[in-house]
């Protein structure tokens, strides 16, 4: 098999010139085609874990031009993100292809976290019919600070309680489907099993988010191209999330 040696060594070279320090390569399956991989890593990855990786420029480059289609690119970086996961459970510290072949894994990711963030919808309704009753009313000022105080309030909550359970509510819809994950309970029971993990998941994504963000006013538009690097960076505590199926799923 002249090409696969030719491909090997070639592979060896990056990884010298990279100062790896690694002597040889092996084959991984990354859920739909084989690539070329450094061995296993026993050491835990941290957050900039894929700057590690072999050619990860390559198949980031591709996944940031992807994410900048309205919708689905989100759904098909989802679907990436799980991949990801699964290569670093694995031992594998390597980027998934790139492409669009993860949509399907990241539509049922996205469903779920479309529903569970109508519930800002709902505070929103809730604030806005307030106001326009005590308009009606023709209230003093000082009420209108009511729903104001109560729709930061509810915002912050919810958006930590969904934070907080989206490594569970990702894990049930890849692993059970979309309607398991629909089911409020046992993405709650799920996320109370690995609290560790699931606001690891939750504070890196925010990490990441203002990492983003601040980078910006010095680079413009670097947050667009970050959304890749903010899943990837989520990715290891994915990984660690205890996502065994619950009794009722069995």
């Amino acid at each position: 098999m002249p090409e696969l040696f030719g491909v090997r060594r070639r592979w060896k070279a990056e990884v010298a010139i990279r100062g790896g320090g690694y002597d040889r390569a092996v084959w991984v399956w990354d859920g739909r085609t084989w690539q070329l991989a450094v061995p296993r890593r026993p050491d835990r990855p941290g957050l900039f874990w894929f700057f590690s990786a072999p050619r990860w420029f390559e198949d980031y480059v591709v996944m940031a031009l992807i994410g900048l289609i309205p919708i689905a690119g989100v759904i098909v970086l989802l679907g990436w993100y799980m991949a990801a996961r699964d290569n670093l459970r694995a031992g594998y510290w390597i980027l998934p292809k790139a492409g669009f072949d993860h949509i399907e894994r990241g539509a049922r990711l996205y469903v779920p976290q479309l529903v569970y963030s109508l519930a800002f919808y709902a505070l929103y309704a809730a604030v806005g019919l307030a106001v326009l009753i005590a308009a009606l009313l023709r209230a003093p000022l000082i009420v209108y600070a009511v729903p104001l105080v109560g729709f930061v309030a509810g915002w912050v909550l919810l958006a930590v309680l969904i934070g907080y359970l989206s490594a569970a509510m990702f894990a049930v819809a890849d692993a059970q489907g979309i309607r398991a994950a629909l089911n409020p309970a046992r993405v709650w029971a799920l996320a109370g099993r690995s609290p560790g993990a699931s606001w690891g998941v939750f504070g890196t994504y925010l990490l990441g988010i203002v990492l983003a963000t601040l980078i910006s006013f010095v680079v413009p538009f670097f947050s667009i191209a970050a959304v890749p690097a903010v899943f990837l960076m989520a990715a290891p505590a994915q990984a660690r999330f205890d996502d065994a199926a619950t009794p009722a799923a069995r």
